[in-house]
């Protein structure tokens, strides 16, 4: 740790103006609230949970939360840019999802450090919300709340590494390259540990909030680390950031597909060849096109003209820069997999793009460019060497496969179908990126343009698969059944990719017709305190995906069209009364029998709709609902208003099993939920 004695007089001056008794007193409070909270409502408890619930617990979690105003409530953390509506999401998904909850009720148990950075890979691996956001932001909030003794209200990760780098705690740029569970774990760790040198008596609350600028004192520790020079060259990072990190753009939850890898004894041998080559080779081979730095899936630099210029001083220092790998396709040329930030900051300062900022050690250096260092600092540069491996393209392709992903460690991870981008090229990798084009696909999704993660293309491939395979021939985990299905077909031939072309464009085309805007959407019903339902905005359902597209593979446009809006409240009618179907869709949904419930659920649903007799109809049609709706919007069983269309069924007034007749003399208006309750489906 740099400058010890005058750091510790900041700190100093924080400790003797803060009222610790007084904070020990609010957050004991605060935090028992929290974990009473945790313990009777999202652990146990068999009520849905209400926003009047909720509301108190984000006051403490967020200075941004509603009604945080003359509330007498200290929030553990600054605003966190998380709306009101996704603290309620994330916590509702957390009741509802046994797995989920028990991940983070032992991560918050522990006292172990190995046994925390396991469950959080386990939470980050497993899921895609508000929890695993690259930040670490809410996860880092709900541990302090929780365990305020324990953790650090200091919840960015971008902020540790920050303050880590100033105070000389660590390597911030080396930390980001570990496991999510890594770096909350050892970034808590490395700071705490300055407390203990530095001999503060002080709560981690009030260490904590001395790096920010509550008070005149710790303004004046802010600005050690928070310092922001160079702005253009921060900003430029941070909007390329944002764009890389598009995944916000197509929300959704990921299964849980950490299962082994299953190969024959001969297949598991991993075919590469070690080699030392200097920067100037490397810019050779990269000139002649032999590299390719800028894979689909690796096409931003991230890199700010500081860090790149660090990396510079350290090939100066002789300092060993971490091992380059490259994978060989099938063209000969070789993909950058892991240190393609690292080759093109060297590739830059070799030719003149890059002028040397902050250096540490060779400060005489600082502003200059390639051309105008003196010649043996030239050949230094050029002569340094650095190891390489290359990933021979004999190995097999799913062994390729988990060394990308155990390589795939960085601040930017690479997901699945970035990893089968690299691996799988060929014809059939075309192919998923030109479907993920098509303009009804990217309706459903609301995209302007593809999505820059491929979310959109692991979408295809899910389709593609489920269409080969059918789910009765589904095996776990997902990733596997993917990966398969791509290995399989890499190299179609013109017929079968004509196929899949008309197959998935008249699927895509009936679904639009079908559902619209509300594709792949949760439709949620409404509850004894608030009967009105509502369709989730944004979030994709990956199960209500693969269901709603592989069923209408089945149909021709004459079948489905006629019934659109049967089909349309059929699957309604599954999503808000059909318990299976919903656990289905929303709990292990990558199991085989999650799987196997809901298709075998939703195809005899439609054999239902769109094979019934035309001479007996059972569902009322839409155009009757509207009526209905726009003559009295009031549920006949509540007497309450019904506040959407979408959120009414029309119910036979005598039920259909009984005899009664789908015409309007026997026809009410309801709301989902309160059909739902009258029970037994008519």
């Amino acid at each position: 740790m740099k400058d010890m004695p005058d750091v510790k007089k900041l700190f100093d001056a924080f400790v003797r103006t803060y009222d610790q008794e007084e904070s020990a007193k609010i957050w004991k409070k605060q935090s028992q609230a929290f974990r009473d909270f945790w313990k009777n409502r999202i652990i146990s408890g068999d009520t849905e949970l209400s926003e009047d619930e909720m509301q108190p617990v984000i006051r403490i979690l967020d200075s941004n939360a509603k009604g945080i105003r003359n509330s007498g409530i200290e929030p553990a953390c600054k605003p966190l840019g998380i709306t009101q509506n996704r603290w309620y999401r994330l916590f509702r998904e957390l009741k509802g999802d046994n797995n989920l909850k028990s991940l983070v009720d032992r991560l918050f148990k522990s006292d172990n450090d190995e046994e925390q950075i396991k469950l959080i890979n386990d939470i980050y691996e497993s899921y895609h919300n508000a929890l695993t956001h690259k930040t670490a932001n809410i996860l880092n909030d709900l541990l302090f709340v929780f365990n305020p003794e324990r953790e650090l209200s200091i919840v960015s990760l971008n902020n540790r590494c920050q303050i880590i780098e100033a105070f000389g705690l660590g390597n911030g740029e080396e930390l980001e390259k570990l496991s999510y569970g890594e770096q909350i774990v050892r970034s808590r760790n490395m700071i705490l540990d300055m407390k203990k040198v530095l001999e503060l008596d002080v709560d981690n609350r009030g260490f904590s909030k001395a790096f920010y600028r509550y008070t005149p004192e710790s303004e004046e520790i802010n600005k050690i680390w928070s310092k922001k020079e160079e702005k253009k060259p921060r900003k430029k990072r941070q909007r390329a950031k944002k764009e890389i990190a598009g995944d916000e753009d197509l929300p959704f939850e990921l299964e849980d597909d950490d299962e082994p890898v299953e190969l024959d004894v001969s297949e598991r041998r991993v075919y590469s060849e070690k080699s030392d080559r200097t920067i100037f080779e490397l810019s050779h081979q990269n000139k002649r096109g032999r590299l390719k730095l800028d894979p689909e899936f690796q096409r931003y630099y991230i890199w700010d003209d500081i860090t790149a210029s660090r990396l510079i001083e350290s090939v100066f220092l002789e300092i060993p820069i971490p091992v380059i790998y490259l994978a060989e396709d099938e063209d000969g040329r070789y993909s950058v997999i892991d240190g393609q930030q690292r080759l093109r900051s060297l590739f830059r300062f070799l030719d003149n793009d890059l002028e040397l900022k902050r250096l540490q050690v060779f400060r005489e250096l600082n502003g200059k460019h390639y051309q105008n260092l003196a010649t043996d600092l030239q050949n230094k540069f050029e002569n340094y060497t650095i190891r390489v491996i290359e990933i021979r393209k004999d190995s097999h392709s799913a062994v390729k496969f988990e060394i990308f992903e155990r390589l795939n460690r960085g601040s930017f991870k690479l997901n699945d179908q970035e990893l089968r981008n690299c691996i799988y090229r060929g014809r059939y990798n075309s192919l998923i990126k030109e479907m993920a084009e098509d303009k009804d696909f990217m309706f459903l999704f609301g995209l302007k343009q593809p999505h820059n993660r491929m979310f959109d293309r692991e979408l295809v491939l899910r389709f593609f698969s489920f269409y080969h395979n059918t789910y009765l021939k589904y095996t776990s985990p997902m990733k596997r059944f993917f990966n398969l299905d791509m290995e399989k077909h890499k190299d179609i031939d013109e017929d079968h990719e004509s196929e899949l072309k008309i197959v998935f464009k008249k699927v895509v085309q009936l679904t639009r017709t079908v559902f619209g805007n509300n594709a792949f959407k949760r439709f949620m019903p409404g509850t004894e305190k608030d009967q009105n339902g509502f369709w989730q905005k944004r979030k994709i359902n990956q199960a209500l995906f693969d269901v709603v597209m592989f069923g209408f593979t089945q149909y021709d446009k004459n079948q489905v069209v006629p019934c659109a809006d049967a089909v349309r409240e059929e699957l309604i009618w599954l999503m808000t009364h059909d318990r299976e179907f919903i656990e289905s869709i929303l709990i292990s949904t990558s199991s085989k029998d999650k799987v196997y419930i809901r298709f075998e659920k939703w195809i005899h649903s439609l054999k239902q709709v769109l094979g019934a007799p035309r001479s007996e109809k059972r569902a009322f049609s839409l155009s009757l609902k509207e009526q209905l709706y726009d003559s009295n919007p009031t549920c006949a069983i509540c007497n309450q208003r019904i506040h959407t269309v979408d959120d009414s069924e029309v119910d036979h007034v005598e039920f259909y099993w009984r005899g009664g007749k789908t015409m309007p003399s026997n026809a009410r208006l309801v709301h989902r939920y309160c059909n739902r309750s009258r029970g037994g489906r008519d």
